[in-house]
């Protein structure tokens, strides 16, 4: 064995990604609302970090579209329009619906892993947790865009930021948590009984009841 495997540095996350992940954790969760102004000064200070890695992880995440830059003032978390939500929504179907009808793996393995996904979700529901409803939910919808492996169409859903959306939609629509759940079973339900058509119609009936 020895000379075959050669010597891997492990690189920790660095200080950068750990501030960066804990506040977007906080702008998903509500925590750090729209228009919320981040502060590097007291940020650094409540996570005993020094300014610079809370300056990238600020920078990232204005890079990435979840914060604004005002001009004498700094960065604050950026609120969506009502257009945007609804555009990123009609994006994010497009490609759901597309990776339902090419998806690589058996319709039953798919359905059983939503069906962990929901039991997640269900119990954020008894608990009233919006930020781990949310979390799952984000989850349950990204495993259907997985299950067509193709790797582009992953990286474009990620990227509509779509945690972030899930919030606004929640509060712009007026639902609660109970009655946005009942809108996945549908879906699971035709998955497991290999009934893609259906699915990708339960699927159309989430989103309309969505935007």
């Amino acid at each position: 064995m020895k000379g075959i495997m050669k010597k891997t540095l492990i690189k920790k996350e660095s200080l950068k990604d750990q501030v960066r992940t804990i506040l977007l954790g906080k702008i998903i969760s509500g925590e750090l609302p729209p228009g919320k102004r981040l502060k590097i000064v007291p940020i650094s200070k409540a996570l005993d970090v020094s300014q610079a890695p809370v300056r990238e992880a600020i920078q990232c995440l204005f890079t990435s579209g979840y914060l604004e830059h005002i001009p004498n003032v700094g960065f604050r978390v950026r609120e969506f329009s009502d257009q945007e939500v609804r555009e990123t929504y009609q994006v994010r179907h497009a490609l759901e619906v597309a990776s339902l009808q090419s998806l690589t793996e058996d319709p039953k393995a798919l359905a059983a892993e939503l069906d962990t996904h929901f039991t997640h979700m269900e119990q954020a529901v008894r608990e009233e947790n919006h930020a781990a409803y949310i979390h799952h939910n984000n989850l349950f919808h990204r495993s259907m865009i997985a299950a067509s492996g193709n790797g582009k169409m992953l990286e474009v859903w990620e990227a509509l930021q779509l945690p972030h959306y899930m919030r606004h939609t929640l509060s712009t629509l007026g639902l609660t948590l109970k009655t946005a759940l009942p809108l996945h079973p549908p879906i699971i339900q035709a998955l497991k009984e290999g009934l893609i058509g259906q699915a990708v119609k339960a699927l159309k009936h989430h989103d309309d009841s969505m935007q």
